[in-house]
């Protein structure tokens, strides 16, 4: 059966002209679909006539058609020779166009059945890359949406208005009161043409390639749009979506499922070369998916800027911790669309190992109409010029299938989950836990994977733990380990906002880690849901895991502690109302203009780094030329 659910925007629209007050008696309502605009019209009082194909598979209790609307159930809008001329005050048709091959005809047919001086209400699909079954036209924009209608005789001039809203291009204009012919050449003059005679609305000064991708055209609200909330066409850049489950791709995943679900068009970008790679993390029916090269050379930049200039989103979202920022403006820039660069990593951590300079940050950062940060914290890393395009949000996972119990279980249970690098500081962490006095009644569990694998598995040998600590590996899902766990402890050097720790709070685990790792300390409050320790060394470490897995009660309150601070500051609902008022904000932000020095240099930068490979640009150094130091 169909869809019935109704199309984002198409009530707004409906209601609008129903409170515009036009002088409608009669209205043929082309294409009803699930029946919204016949069954509000009919409401207002207007007589309905509509048509439709399969008409009987749409009816439902919440669509079904009152007995007052005439239906004509397989009725070609190209030959509708069971209507008479000049029948109708107003035609409304939504989204039937892209379906007609031969859209001109249709659109003479619409005029024949209109009274003279009667409204079309037409509303089309936004422009789409994918190929739809059905739809020989893959969408327009308000500006070609208006030369359309102008080219085939529709008086666009006094009354003309158009709106992209929601999944809609939509547009008010109506059949001329005496027929006005116009030799056009299909061809470069017709659109000044058109302008010369008003045939676009009042004040549009049509000129040749005149940008079409405008919000509206001498469009004026005439309802509330209280609860209105703008639909974007969103790019997202997550760059190893098809490669591997990191922080970074997931929470880019979180944020294009969250958008889709908010009725939002989106699109993610990864850099594959395997056309048959999927992503690791789950995506949301709606949410498309573009492969592009990762050796992105002259060649592949041709590419990617015309998938991003088909699908000419309102804002490009890039996702990263290094240099590769650099091409997410880079694309912007060529195309004169908002960016909004989001970075999962403490900034000292890239500028520690030499794969993102403190210049070459601040740099690229000011070119952005937005920088999404994971704590206050890293505000202070940018300068104060650039402060206003700052957005903190923090990271969220999903709730808890099962709450862990701490203090309850037969053997305390102490849960790690890191990749096994030298960065997450599991070394220490096994250290500490030889200097546990209660260790023969507890037991650290290491979730995770990676290059340190043997010699940690070395290092709890040497340290006769072997009965005591257990390497689980990575895995896929590690929610089931935390409902069984006491305590959460995470000993790395630097975080961005580390979703480990919201996996814990979220299931209500007390939490120790160091003060000086940043977004862990700001995700634990000391003495409140966790232990903050200022001095990183195993014997301090040690100490605190003792001293708290003998404290049932403390446990269990820094574990009621954690779970209340995650439904407060971190779950989904609170962070992806954030992320949504972020995305809007930055979409609507002029884009910055860049100097003729900064111009040529970025070119030339962005150029000799996508040369180097994706993977090769985090090591490519970037000098920046004391001139645009900041």
């Amino acid at each position: 059966m169909p869809n019935s659910n109704v199309i984002p925007g198409q009530e707004d629209l409906i209601k609008h002209v129903i409170s515009s007050d036009f002088e409608i008696t009669k209205i043929l309502d082309i294409g009803l679909g699930n029946g919204l605009a016949s069954k509000l019209f009919d409401e207002f009082g207007y007589e309905v006539t509509a048509t439709g194909f399969d008409i009987k598979d749409y009816k439902n209790d919440q669509f079904d058609f009152p007995e007052s609307i005439k239906l004509h159930e397989n009725v070609d809008v190209t030959n509708m020779h069971i209507f008479k001329d000049e029948q109708f005050d107003a035609v409304w048709i939504s989204h039937v166009l892209e379906h007609v091959l031969n859209t001109g005809l249709a659109l003479k047919e619409i005029k024949r059945v209109l009274k003279p001086g009667g409204y079309l209400f037409v509303s089309v699909p936004p422009f789409k890359n994918t190929v739809v079954g059905g739809h020989i036209h893959t969408g327009w924009n308000v500006g070609n949406l208006m030369y359309l209608l102008a080219s085939q005789g529709f008086d666009l001039y006094e009354e003309g208005a158009f709106i992209q809203h929601g999944y809609n291009v939509f547009g008010i204009c109506k059949r001329f009161k005496e027929e006005e012919h116009v030799n056009l050449k299909y061809a470069s003059g017709d659109i000044e043409k058109l302008t010369l005679l008003n045939r676009f609305p009042k004040g549009f000064d049509g000129k040749q390639g005149f940008q079409g991708k405008v919000k509206s055209v001498n469009w004026d609200w005439k309802i509330s749009l209280s609860n209105f909330k703008e639909i974007l066409n969103v790019a997202f850049f997550i760059p190893w979506i098809t490669k591997g489950k990191g922080g970074t791709e997931h929470v880019g995943s979180q944020m294009a499922n969250m958008m889709a679900e908010r009725g939002h068009k989106v699109t993610i970008f990864t850099f594959e070369n395997n056309e048959e790679a999927s992503s690791k993390w789950e995506l949301k029916s709606g949410v498309e998916l573009v492969k592009i090269p990762e050796n992105v050379d002259v060649k592949a930049e041709g590419i990617i800027l015309l998938k991003l200039a088909t699908l000419r989103p309102d804002l490009i979202v890039g996702l990263h911790m290094n240099r590769t920022f650099f091409k997410y403006v880079y694309f912007a820039k060529r195309l004169s669309i908002p960016v909004l660069l989001s970075e999962h990593i403490d900034p000292r951590m890239p500028r520690r190992i030499g794969n993102f300079t403190e210049n070459e940050r601040r740099v690229i950062f000011s070119q952005a109409e937005g920088i999404h940060l994971l704590t206050k914290g890293f505000c202070k890393t940018l300068p104060e010029n650039i402060k206003n395009n700052i957005f903190v949000v923090p990271n969220t996972v999903r709730e808890a299938y099962k709450l862990a119990t701490p203090g309850l279980n037969e053997k305390v249970c102490i849960v790690a989950v890191a990749r096994l690098v030298d960065r997450k500081n599991i070394s220490l962490l096994i250290k500490a836990f030889s200097h546990v006095d209660f260790k023969d009644r507890a037991l650290l569990r290491i979730v995770g994977a990676g290059p340190q694998q043997k010699m940690l598995t070395n290092l709890v040998n040497k340290l006769n733990l072997a009965q005591s600590v257990e390497f689980l590996g990575h895995m896929e899902d590690p929610y089931p380990i935390y409902e069984s766990s006491d305590l959460f402890v995470i000993p790395s050097l630097y975080e961005g906002l580390p979703m480990t720790v919201l996996e814990a709070m979220a299931h209500g685990l007390p939490i120790i880690g160091f003060a000086a790792c940043a977004g862990v300390n700001e995700q634990v409050i000391d003495g409140v849901n966790g232990y903050l320790l200022k001095d990183i060394s195993e014997i301090e470490l040690g100490k605190s895991i003792d001293c708290l897995i003998k404290d049932k009660v403390k446990l269990k309150e820094f574990g009621i502690n954690s779970l209340q601070r995650y439904k407060k500051e971190y779950a989904n609902t609170p962070v992806f109302e954030q992320w949504e008022n972020m995305f809007v904000k930055t979409a609507n932000k002029s884009v910055k203009k860049v100097n003729l020095s900064q111009q040529q240099y970025l070119d030339a930068k962005f150029l000799e780094m996508m040369s180097a490979g994706c993977q090769e640009a985090e090591k490519h150094r970037i000098e920046i030329p004391q001139e645009l130091e900041i």
